[in-house]
């Protein structure tokens, strides 16, 4: 959403459903109010954007804040936000000292054995974030056209420029040999420029079949033409990206003995640790992805959906589509919570609605980061 063109049908769509959501929780539905005991609960809450965001005002916004606050309205339950840090999450609702949390707490069988969780509410995984050296895109460019792929291509096209160019001259060089020469020598050679010009879009127009059957093959390699160059486009730029983005690592295995940044303390860590590569601790994301380019580790590792949003101003840092682990992210309870089947039963209800979708679209561009 945040890179690109924009599409502000989309995002027109998207900031009513997020006001829609708004408005229906503010106003609690009749029937779930009579089973408010009077309790305000105690909602722990972190700044974790895009789940939730701290706005210039003070006010709480994201993609959990919209959630609870549609959820709460479905069930009629006051409540309060608490501000907490990262350890209180879990820990202030295991103690009692907080009636839920909500923000970018995601599901694990050690965080089980301490608290209960709701449905989740979104799917993602561990990312991996890297950055490239100032000189990266030329390099990969002068890569990917010495590449033993694109070589191959190159000479597969001309050996198909050839074909058409020679099948065209054999049905022109009688009646139209002012452009295409009887002579096989420089006939072909005209043949093959012709195809070459023709190929690639250019058409100088100084040779232009004129018998039928050399308009119709002419006719017909221009639209063979049009799909080979769409071909060879995506394949250069297939082969720029993977020179561009070697370090997006394609199996676990390839991040063990490197330095791999993480948030000291997160999940991360440990499943860093796991694969036997060296995790590097830091304060937060925006300290992380930092040293990717000043403390020269080989990657950051974190929340996918944390180091898009983080990542979205920095054009030298690039969130791969590697995914180390699977996240859940889910609502998190006190272990035997009386609130967890109503909570699961409101959730169920609103996510799957066009009007969550549109909310899910506008703070994360995508439905699911699956």
């Amino acid at each position: 959403m945040r890179a690109g063109s924009i599409d502000w049908g989309r995002r027109l769509r998207a900031a009513l459903a997020v006001a829609m959501l708004a408005l229906s929780a503010a106003a609690p539905c009749p029937a779930a109010a009579q089973d408010d005991d009077g309790k305000v609960l105690v909602v722990g809450t972190r700044e974790a954007p895009p789940f939730v965001i701290r706005e210039s005002d003070g006010r709480w916004s994201g993609l959990s804040i919209a959630l609870w606050e549609r959820i709460a309205g479905k069930l009629g339950r006051r409540f309060e936000w608490r501000e907490v840090d990262a350890g209180t999450m879990i820990a202030g609702v295991a103690a009692g000292d907080l009636d839920l949390s909500i923000a970018a707490e995601s599901m694990s069988f050690a965080r089980e054995a301490e608290v209960d969780f709701s449905y989740p509410y979104y799917h993602s995984g561990l990312g991996m974030a890297v950055a490239g050296e100032p000189w990266d895109g030329v390099t990969a460019t002068f890569r990917a056209l010495a590449s033993r792929e694109f070589i191959i291509t190159v000479i597969l096209l001309c050996t198909l420029s050839f074909v058409a160019g020679a099948l065209v001259w054999l049905t022109e060089r009688r009646r139209n040999g002012g452009t295409f020469d009887p002579a096989p020598g420089p006939g072909l050679g005209s043949g093959f420029w012709w195809a070459a010009v023709t190929m690639t879009t250019v058409g100088y127009g100084d040779k232009v079949p004129i018998t039928l059957r050399g308009r119709l093959l002419a006719t017909f390699w221009m639209f063979c033409a049009l799909i080979l160059t769409a071909v060879v486009t995506a394949q250069l730029s297939a082969s720029m990206n993977a020179q561009r983005l070697d370090l997006l690592k394609q199996s676990p295995r390839d991040l063990a003995h490197l330095r791999i940044g993480v948030v000291e303390g997160g999940m991360a860590q440990a499943a860093v640790h796991a694969l036997g590569a060296e995790p590097v601790g830091y304060a937060d994301v925006a300290a992380g992805l930092s040293a990717l380019t000043e403390d020269g580790i080989a990657a950051f590792v974190h929340d996918a959906p944390a180091l898009i949003w983080e990542s979205a101003g920095l054009p030298e840092v690039t969130v791969t589509d590697f995914r180390l682990l699977p996240l859940n992210y889910a609502i998190v309870l006190p272990e035997g919570s009386a609130l967890r089947e109503d909570i699961n039963r409101a959730l169920l209800d609103l996510i799957g609605t066009a009007e969550w979708a549109a909310v899910v679209q506008y703070y994360f561009g995508q439905p699911q980061d699956r």
